[in-house]
């Protein structure tokens, strides 16, 4: 019998036997940790298969339950994407839960929510529902944020002194209208304060665009009124003359300055980017990601450094020795001159935080503080440069920021970017012969190496 389990085959047979049930071990564990602990890894570039930081902040952020009912048919070859979007959110948060339901076998549930067509979700959180036709990422992102918000809120521009204008089609802040509607906020464009009415009560955060002329006195008092109130206000203006609102902002610790910031390097003088953000809700996430912003035609903005009551922080400067700032643009290709301007940094938007005043609305919690974003510029936020690297998400930042909805703060998600392979016709003859004579000889060269060998 000893001799038997010391042979040669029961020797084999015993390790062998040992170590497939080592293996089968470490398999049954390895899927029992996957099953109990998982996480998922995105390595493609740019982390296209990742949510987003607005969809990650916002799901990290939710108090309240969010279930979406994704009315698509199961032979819609979309339904496969949207589902895996889907689970993306409900992997990364708990809160958030959806189902699928086909309106071709379920009728009666898409007529209880009002669906008459496939392709539609309804996003639901408590007694708020919202209606999302869209399958991308932002469409759902959005949905979310205005079901969970507490109360709608209204956007105000200001409009009778040359302001920006969101009116299609020849709007140049289209971009921002659209982007501030599927935020959710309501969008008025119609505010015209020489009225005597001032602004409205239901104002959450009045914009002044880039105006090209001054706001009277009456105007600014409506203004300073609001702010005091415990009002927001961003306020875009542009280089070339004075706004009427310069004595308003200095009260809250702003000084604007009417000159020109320009700076030197590869691109247009008059057009400075900056990478040089403030420890700032507006800007870390900018700061982080070392996003660059682009202004054109920029004045400089800064803090009165005696204000008292205020907290003032200059949120955006420009690179400390490849930019200036000039008093008037010249007729030329602008140029520094380090006997008549003042070497950079200078800083191009800033924000002050007052002090708390008593509630606006009844839903409000506590007390409202008064919040002021200045920028010296208007374009970095119109049509032609809102998607231009990181320009939007600043924009839209500010406007959560003066909201006070900081779990908004976020950079939001991309669209997909082509990464098609260009090839010349000379790359096109080599892939050929590698695929067509290289590729299928190698074996046949082997084979005859080591048929010859053998001889």
């Amino acid at each position: 019998m000893m001799g038997f389990f010391r042979s040669r085959p029961v020797r084999y047979g015993s390790s062998t036997m040992v170590a497939v049930l080592a293996l089968l071990a470490i398999m049954v564990a390895i899927n029992y940790l996957a099953t109990r602990y998982h996480h998922r890894i995105d390595v493609t570039e740019g982390g296209m298969h990742s949510l987003s930081d607005q969809t990650a902040t916002l799901l990290d952020s939710l108090t309240t339950d969010v279930h979406v009912l994704a009315f698509f048919h199961e032979t819609d070859l979309e339904t496969a994407g949207f589902k895996e979007r889907l689970e993306a959110y409900a992997y990364h948060s708990d809160r958030f839960t959806f189902e699928l339901v086909d309106p071709a076998v379920h009728p009666g549930e898409a007529r209880r929510y009002g669906v008459g067509k496939p392709r539609i979700s309804v996003v639901i959180s408590g007694d708020r529902e919202e209606r999302v036709s869209g399958i991308e990422e932002n469409h759902l992102t959005n949905a979310v944020a205005k079901v969970v918000r507490k109360r709608n809120r209204t956007v105000y521009f200001s409009t009778g002194h040359g302001e920006r204008t969101l009116k299609a089609p020849e709007g140049d802040f289209i971009r921002v209208g659209q982007a501030l509607q599927d935020a959710g906020y309501g969008v008025r464009d119609t505010l015209v304060l020489d009225a005597g009415k001032g602004v409205p009560a239901e104002c959450d955060l009045l914009i002044v665009a880039g105006p090209t002329a001054a706001f009277s006195r009456v105007e600014a008092d409506s203004i300073r009124n609001y702010l005091a109130g415990g009002g927001s206000g961003l306020f875009m203006l542009d280089p070339g003359g004075e706004t009427g609102l310069e004595s308003l902002l200095a009260g809250w610790g702003i000084q604007v300055n009417n000159d020109y910031v320009l700076g030197w390097g590869p691109g247009d003088p008059s057009m400075p980017g900056s990478v040089w953000y403030a420890r700032h809700p507006v800007t870390e996430k900018h700061r982080n990601r070392n996003l660059r912003t682009f202004y054109r035609l920029a004045r400089s903005v800064a803090r009165i450094e005696d204000a008292t009551g205020v907290q003032i922080q200059e949120l955006v400067t420009t690179h400390p020795r490849n930019s200036w700032r000039e008093e008037k643009l010249p007729d030329a290709a602008p140029v520094y001159d380090p006997g008549r301007d003042l070497q950079g940094p200078a800083s191009i938007a800033v924000a002050t935080l007052d002090r708390p005043k008593f509630r606006r609305f009844p839903s409000d919690v506590g007390l409202r503080h008064t919040r002021i974003v200045v920028f010296g510029d208007s374009d970095f936020a119109g049509n032609e440069f809102f998607d231009t690297v990181g320009n939007g998400d600043l924009f839209m930042n500010a406007v959560s920021w003066l909201m006070e909805e900081g779990d908004l703060i976020s950079i939001r998600p991309k669209m997909w970017a082509f990464r098609g392979v260009v090839m010349t016709a000379e790359d096109l003859l080599w892939l050929s012969w590698l695929s067509v004579v290289v590729i299928p000889a190698i074996p046949v060269v082997v084979g005859i190496g080591v048929w010859r060998r053998r001889r």
